[in-house]
């Protein structure tokens, strides 16, 4: 058999190029594995001098090992080609067809395709860590960086970062208690954050925590973060 193949019973001498694989003996079986998340398969059935009661199944699993019944079918075989569609798990790594009842006649089938589950929203930050911040009483810290990116997304990144922080998309200016990157067509393009330690407060204090990155449906992407802010030195004059 081909790679991903096995099969139990199967012939292929139908001259149908569409629905070559022939099942002509109750409880033929022919499984195929995937690599990937699926999201429908898709085939194509042919009945040969067939008449009575049967049942085509189609099932799914995870390993191979254990199989659920993802369809039965018991009517709409035809003597033409016949496509049949069913959606799978996403989970499923198995496809296996089986003659379960056979009735007078043959079923070939074949032209099988697999679309792949479409892609989930996903966030990346750029890889390298934050040193430690430090300021004092009043005073914002200096900035620090990373970058931001979305793919397949639903909705925009919101970026918050822990109490004693805030962020901008500018060195600068505009910092705040978050930040909200638009997607566009589901992406939002590399962005670059800064976050610095605001300072405020009447005491000192060891903030950290994570910057997150949220979307919906998508894991949250977490930037850890951590600070001390001191009180400033007394500045002693000339008498």
């Amino acid at each position: 058999s081909a790679n991903g193949w096995t099969y139990t019973g199967i012939g292929t001498d139908y001259a149908d190029s569409v629905t070559k694989l022939k099942f002509d003996t109750q409880s033929d079986v022919c499984t195929l594995y995937i690599a990937s998340a699926p999201d429908t398969v898709t085939f194509y059935l042919k009945g040969n001098g067939l008449s009575g009661s049967y049942v085509f199944t189609l099932l799914e699993s995870s390993d191979g090992s254990s199989f659920t019944t993802a369809r039965s079918i018991t009517t709409g075989i035809g003597s033409s080609n016949t496509q049949f569609s069913q959606a799978l798990l996403s989970t499923t790594r198995y496809i296996r067809w089986v003659y379960t009842t056979k009735a007078t006649g043959n079923i070939g089938m074949g032209t099988i395709t697999i679309s792949a589950a479409a892609a989930g929203p996903t966030i990346t930050l750029s890889s390298a860590d934050l040193t430690a911040f430090s300021t004092t009483l009043g005073t914002a810290s200096a900035a620090q960086s990373f970058t931001v990116a979305g793919a397949n997304l639903t909705a925009n990144i919101t970026v918050t970062p822990p109490t004693g922080f805030e962020v901008s998309t500018s060195s600068g200016s505009g910092y705040d208690s978050s930040v909200e990157l638009t997607q566009s067509g589901g992406t939002v393009s590399t962005t670059t954050i800064y976050v610095r330690l605001t300072g405020a407060g009447s005491t000192c204090s060891t903030p950290s925590g994570n910057v997150a990155a949220t979307s919906t449906g998508a894991t949250t992407q977490n930037k850890a973060v951590s600070g001390t802010v001191t009180i400033a030195a007394p500045t002693i004059g000339e008498p």
